[in-house]
């Protein structure tokens, strides 16, 4: 190093999210500026952030860190700072290797130099063994690749999945641009107060009838199957919006007077509730900045429970298998899933469910165990055609019989002639949806 900064920087930075322990680090390090900071990141981003600065003109910094920064949508500020601020050089990504005998953890190295982005990066993808006799970068076989400048995601690709993307790119649109509404499920907070099962439901209601207008039936990740789903009988008490909350530290007058409110309308489940009081009133939902009332659900927007009552395709927000189920019956889900709501429900369930969708979904982040996290920011990318009256018809009937006969239908076809696909595309599309993951 010299006055004007080092040659090279390598390391491997710690891994730990921001959000962990209540958000501890990201309020630490919100106020130091970083531009790659997200409240919802990893601190290894602002390591990669620390080392570009310390670099002195075209020198090299050399990390291995976790591969999430490259898809995930917290990692979209570094993206974003690798390409304004450096030339990376070589990226291999080492995805489903354990390469750290005490960490469960897809990691990836990057090298880059400080210097502009005016060149193709050299990309790998694979085992350990692709670093076997590389220590001449120029012998390396890896994808020349320019990676996008504008935050997306980094992607590795074969000459064959780049054919694939561009034809997904040149019919397929965004769901995040259709007229549908993509969540997350209920978070309650406590789900033993405000999830019952049919007896204690049926007892709430014979106690006080009006208990029906807002207990709700509710689906779980775990009961999700491909097109439809199990439902295990189970209810979701959900306050009605119109009770008041407020910033306030203290107990107002006007708090009390809405708990008197509720627990004059809805008197069985309001002393259904009692039992948890002391649990509820200790729940930490600092991350809001409202003090919700202790017998509350916390708030959504203002038409997301009109968004149940919609017809709706529901998935299991982590696991290792895919599935996709319809939902018409207006269930409410839990935060173990997500769902989205709107006219092309039906339709986005068959395509979903079919190979092609999950091939475009391979990309998605992985947990530490390596199951998929199928997150609303994971499902808003996808794209997907926007179908004429006929292929919407054509799908949804498919759908449809599935449903009726508890049996798989022969979508695939169909969803490959959509995006115009060659027999090489499928047979490639086929080999790599037989892996246990399907």
């Amino acid at each position: 190093a010299d006055c004007n900064g080092f040659d090279i920087v390598i390391g491997n930075p710690p891994y730990i999210q921001l959000q962990d322990e209540g958000g501890k680090l990201a309020k630490l390090y919100r106020q130091a500026k970083f531009n790659t900071f997200s409240s919802m990141g990893d601190i290894y981003q602002l390591f990669y952030e620390k080392g570009i600065v310390l670099l002195k003109k075209k020198g090299h910094l050399c990390y291995i860190t976790s591969n999430k920064w490259m898809r995930a949508g917290y990692g979209e500020t570094s993206r974003k700072y690798f390409a304004e601020q450096s030339q990376p050089k070589i990226l291999i990504d080492l995805a489903g290797e354990k390469v750290f005998e005490n960490a469960t953890v897809d990691v990836n190295i990057l090298l880059l130099q400080k210097t502009a982005y005016t060149q193709s990066t050299c990309a790998l993808r694979g085992g350990l063994d692709c670093l076997e006799n590389r220590s001449d970068s120029s012998k390396l076989s890896g994808q020349s690749i320019e990676f996008p400048k504008n935050g997306n995601s980094w992607v590795i690709l074969s000459d064959i999945e780049q054919r694939i993307k561009q034809k997904i790119e040149a019919v397929g649109r965004p769901l995040k641009e259709w007229d549908i509404k993509i969540y997350r499920g209920i978070l309650t907070g406590c789900n033993d107060a405000f999830i019952i099962n049919k007896e204690k439901r049926d007892e709430l209601i014979k106690k006080c009838p009006k208990s029906a207008e807002i207990i709700r039936p509710i689906l779980r990740g775990k009961d999700i199957k491909k097109y439809g789903y199990n439902f295990a009988e189970l209810y979701l008490l959900f306050i009605p919006w119109h009770f008041p909350i407020h910033r306030d530290t203290n107990i107002t007058g006007a708090s009390k007077e809405a708990e008197l409110a509720f627990q004059q309308k809805y008197p069985a489940i309001y002393n259904h509730l009692l039992q948890y009081k002391e649990q509820l009133s200790n729940r930490n939902r600092a991350e809001t900045g409202i003090r919700y009332e202790w017998y509350a659900l916390q708030r959504f927007g203002s038409n997301y429970m009109d968004d149940f009552n919609k017809q709706k395709v529901v998935w299991k927000r982590v696991g290792s298998i895919l599935r996709f189920a319809f939902d018409d019956k207006k269930m409410a889900v839990l935060d173990s899933t997500c769902f989205a709501a709107g006219k092309y429900a039906k339709y986005l369930t068959g395509i979903l469910n079919s190979h092609m969708g999950k091939y475009m979904l391979q990309g998605a982040p992985t947990t530490g165990t390596g199951d998929l996290l199928i997150s609303v920011q994971a499902i808003e990318p996808l794209k997907i055609p926007i179908p004429n009256n006929v292929i919407k018809k054509v799908i949804e009937d498919k759908v449809d019989r599935a449903l009726q006969y508890n049996m798989t239908c022969d979508i695939d076809s169909d969803v490959y002639a959509m995006y115009a696909l060659s027999n090489e595309e499928i047979n490639f599309i086929e080999s790599l949806i037989t892996s246990p993951r399907k």
